[in-house]
């Protein structure tokens, strides 16, 4: 879901969840609704939200030999104390005042919560830098994560292969620290996530060697310190024969660590189990795991979870998807803190072919989620057979708040999967919500005379 150097691992073991996992991007939607009436919604939305500003911008780069490599690709989106908004790029352009040789470079874009563009910071170490996700602490710094082909001022990569990376900012942009993680085969970072104390909790997967298809990978946590960047703890979780990879974070108020992903666990001999596991934040010990999924009779998983947020009570929010009957439906589920049992679960957006994106938590308790879909889910949204953006709230009971649709009918960003979409979701102190993602559309008021990919970011009423 997040870099093509792991593309095909995710195409195979979504082979056991999905009928056609393949990425999205361009794709006719006939291919992912199989005969037969979609699956009941078991959560209805009964309005929609008000949405507020809207800003469309990117480097407008066009690519002479890879169209995939058109422009920018949204990876994240946080917000600060102050209430200004923070979107995470991949851009192999370059933003006024920077240089690209057209490689794939960070860019971090600072807005003010009304809108106003504050900073734009670009970098990279010149040899393909792939951002990730992105997070804020209370101070307004900002951390970013993700990989890199080349090495950073400090650190080597001689065989040049993707290795892990973690970046903190400060409020201005200026660079105040630089991670970078060797490994034996291609690494990165997939999730981030701050504590209270400022330090930074990384989760991805790294590729290790031995195996008999010269590597497999293994998942891991790692705790940095916020001031220095150096490792406080690490946990790994080492595949024997199949891949383990974490795909989310959060944190609760405490300081324990919630990560999503594959872990060691049961299941299918055949297949990664995709797990919740709540650790330590002192040590990194596991506390609970649960395994909130369902199986096929073959082995294969249905339901699969690759996103996880906390909200203000304590209590885990995941987000994933199900397709138990072959038709994608998105998927929010809440689980107790302390034991990670399972409180209530909503799915919904089968008729729509839903595809999830990330979750955000509000300081009421309530849950949004966004993502794609290619039908609509209300009959005054954009035509049918055009890939647009949701954003679904839900509060803490489980019960629907509002919906809304939005896009200009080309929203669905390279390297989606059905597993997941490039849409991402942050909520301020007075619970407005942000959406960022990627259109090779235009919005009203702004042109994409090339339709390269741009990205967009928009605000949405508590």
């Amino acid at each position: 879901m997040r870099r093509n150097w792991q593309s095909h691992k995710y195409v195979a073991q979504a082979a056991l969840v999905f009928p056609l996992a393949i990425g999205l991007a361009g794709c006719n939607n006939g291919l992912y609704h199989p005969a037969g009436p979609p699956p009941a919604d078991t959560v209805t939305f009964p309005t929609a939200s008000t949405q507020g500003w809207l800003q469309q911008y990117g480097t407008g780069y066009v690519s002479t030999g890879r169209p995939s490599h058109n422009g920018d690709t949204a990876y994240g989106i946080a917000t600060d104390p102050q209430g200004n908004v923070v979107v995470l790029d991949e851009t192999y352009g370059a933003f006024p005042g920077f240089t690209n040789n057209g490689s794939a470079q960070i860019a971090v874009v600072k807005f003010d919560g009304s809108g106003n563009r504050l900073w734009t910071e670009q970098f990279g170490a010149g040899s393909g830098d792939f951002p990730n996700a992105i997070a804020t602490d209370a101070q307004g710094n900002i951390f970013v994560a993700g990989a890199t082909n080349g090495a950073f001022p400090g650190f080597t990569n001689s065989a040049g292969t993707l290795q892990s990376v973690v970046i903190k900012l400060n409020p201005s942009g200026q660079k105040v620290w630089i991670q970078q993680f060797p490994s034996t085969g291609s690494s990165q970072a997939n999730g981030l996530a701050v504590d209270t104390q400022g330090n930074a909790i990384v989760v991805g997967e790294t590729e290790q060697a031995g195996f008999g298809d010269g590597y497999s990978e293994g998942g891991y946590v790692a705790k940095l310190s916020g001031a220095t960047g150096s490792a406080i703890w690490k946990q790994a979780y080492n595949a024997t024969s199949f891949n383990y990879e974490t795909t989310g974070v959060s944190v609760d108020s405490q300081g324990n660590v919630i990560a999503v992903g594959g872990f060691p666990g049961p299941g299918s001999s055949n297949s990664t189990t995709y797990m919740v596991a709540k650790l330590d934040g002192s040590t990194g010990n596991t506390v609970w795991q649960q395994l909130p999924v369902t199986y096929s009779p073959f082995g294969g998983q249905m339901l699969t979870y690759t996103q996880v947020a906390v909200d203000a009570q304590g209590d885990v929010l995941l987000g994933g998807v199900d397709d138990s009957t072959g038709q994608n439906q998105c998927v929010i589920a809440s689980l107790a803190n302390g034991t990670g049992t399972q409180q209530w679960k909503q799915e919904f957006g089968a008729a729509q072919t839903c595809v999830p994106g990330n979750l955000a938590t509000d300081t009421a308790g309530n849950v949004l989620m966004t993502g794609n879909m290619f039908k609509p889910f209300f009959s005054s949204s954009n035509p049918p057979n055009t890939d647009d953006v949701f954003l679904a709230k839900l509060n803490r009971s489980g019960a629907g708040v509002w919906l809304q649709q939005f896009g200009t009918g080309k929203d669905l960003a390279k390297n989606s999967t059905m597993l997941g979409a490039l849409t991402f979701v942050a909520t301020d102190s007075q619970n407005h919500a942000y959406v960022a993602g990627t259109t090779m559309g235009a919005f009203p008021g702004f042109t994409n005379a090339n339709n390269v990919n741009e990205l967009f970011v928009t605000q949405f009423g508590p």
